[in-house]
């Protein structure tokens, strides 16, 4: 999903055609994300945290985060953090398998 920012208003925009996108799923994991205690981007505040539609596009507002300049991460510091997300997203179920 493309991604327009306003970095004097501090908004990030996503952007998708309907037919193609995931807003309303990356809104839904990002609340529970944050409920969990995750260093997830939060959603704007200043708005209603929902998924906007207009003329066949999906827009989700999030908070804007200026870049920073990465640093090296140990593949032991990579790997609690990945354990980490996968047990909090098993624990609130927001992973799965379903069957169709």
């Amino acid at each position: 999903m493309p991604a327009w920012s306003c970095a004097s208003c501090d908004v990030l925009a996503r952007v998708a055609p309907v037919a193609h996108q995931v807003a309303q799923l990356e809104l839904k994991l990002a609340q529970q994300l944050l409920e969990s205690g995750c260093p997830v981007a939060a959603l704007e505040p200043r708005v209603e945290p929902r998924v906007y539609g207009r003329q066949g596009f999906v827009v989700a507002l999030w908070t804007y985060y200026e870049p920073v300049t990465p640093r090296e991460v140990s593949p032991a510091d990579w790997q609690q953090t990945q354990g980490e997300l996968v047990r909090v997203m098993k624990n609130d179920r927001l992973i799965g398998c379903q069957a169709k």
